[in-house]
């Protein structure tokens, strides 16, 4: 038998061994572990595939068993940090089960977020994650009916029955305010994100909840923004300091967001207002450079590896079958706040 990638080679020596083509070609895509095929069936196959050259075909091996291998990630913006963390985790994850990842940028945008979901359908991927846009459900509840496993990350829809994986919002922004009120402050100014979406929805129930048990009234602490753009947060942040008395201005402020922060620090740079001596900064999320702006910034630290171990772990479960497709099960993890150098202490 010659060098070929054509499937018949395969089958040829499945018949030399007496053994399945299915089982030969799952020993010779790397993957007798995980379909449990005994050591000595893999080393006979793979000493047979090396006397005769034999090479497996990694598409023809996917039409005979009915697989593509293929797993599909759609993230909202794959620049920012967060999702580019997170993206990185899963790629590393199913790389080590044999799959490739195909990620999509939706551009925070549900029209484009609905053609990708069309195109992952089109070639045929086993599974889906999801960071959705968030503001709807269109596309993303349509999946439910049909027979695609779906993980669904951060900008969840908590209703829908697919298994889910998002940071516990409330929490963290009350974390975000407390350690700001145990430092003195009470004019405490937030950027909000994209309208609608969940992240921003509990980060700001979070954030009145925390104003409320120390007795702040709403009235003196300013809210604005309403994407996650920094065009956006840099706009909000003028008007917030611009509009106020200085009396009134807001001795801290916190960014619901990555791309707000750099919007904030933007126009704060802009205006000549300096952290921490006119304003006080607890950002969402942690960033790989929130430790090298000047001064380092106190951060939100979302646990995106965490995350994206659960997700992978969830949809390679329901492939497996061992649980179901159609799952509610939301699993939330907890943030931490990183204490730097953006927080001064109100006497």
């Amino acid at each position: 038998m010659g060098e070929s990638s054509d499937p018949t080679n395969l089958q040829e020596l499945a018949r030399h061994l007496g053994i399945s083509v299915t089982t030969v070609s799952r020993v010779l895509s790397g993957q007798a572990r995980r379909f449990r095929i005994s050591k000595q069936t893999e080393e006979r196959i793979q000493t047979a595939a090396a006397q005769f050259g034999v090479r497996p075909d990694p598409i023809g091996a996917s039409l005979r068993l009915g697989r593509t291998r293929t797993i599909g990630l759609i993230v909202p913006d794959v620049a920012n940090p967060f999702f580019a963390a997170f993206a990185q985790g899963i790629e590393r994850r199913f790389r080590k089960e044999g799959y490739a990842v195909l990620l999509c940028d939706s551009a925070e945008d549900a029209d484009v977020e609905a053609e990708l979901l069309r195109v992952m359908l089109s070639r045929k991927a086993e599974g889906l994650i999801i960071a959705p846009v968030g503001q709807k459900l269109g596309a993303v509840s349509a999946l439910v009916e049909t027979t695609v496993p779906v993980v669904l990350m951060d900008r969840i829809f908590p209703d829908l029955p697919f298994p889910m994986v998002a940071t516990d919002n409330i929490a963290a922004a009350k974390e975000a305010v407390h350690h700001l009120t145990g430092r003195g402050h009470r004019r405490i100014a937030c950027l909000r994100g994209l309208e609608g979406s969940f992240p921003d929805g509990e980060r700001f129930k979070g954030f009145q909840a925390a104003l409320k048990e120390a007795g702040i009234p709403l009235t003196d602490c300013p809210m604005a923004g309403g994407d996650y753009t920094a065009a956006t947060a840099a706009k909000a942040t003028r008007d917030i300091f611009q509009n106020a008395k200085p009396k009134n201005r807001p001795t801290a402020i916190i960014p619901f967001g990555g791309q707000i922060t750099l919007g904030l620090l933007e126009s704060l740079h802009a205006l000549n207002l300096s952290v921490p001596e006119a304003v006080s900064v607890v950002a969402f999320d942690e960033q790989p450079w929130s430790s090298l702006v000047s001064p380092p910034l106190t951060t939100v630290a979302q646990p995106v590896e965490e995350m994206a171990r659960l997700a992978a772990s969830r949809l390679l479960e329901v492939l497996a079958g061992k649980v179901h497709a159609r799952e509610n099960r939301l699993e939330v993890l907890k943030a931490k706040i990183v204490s730097r150098e953006s927080v001064r202490t109100i006497s």
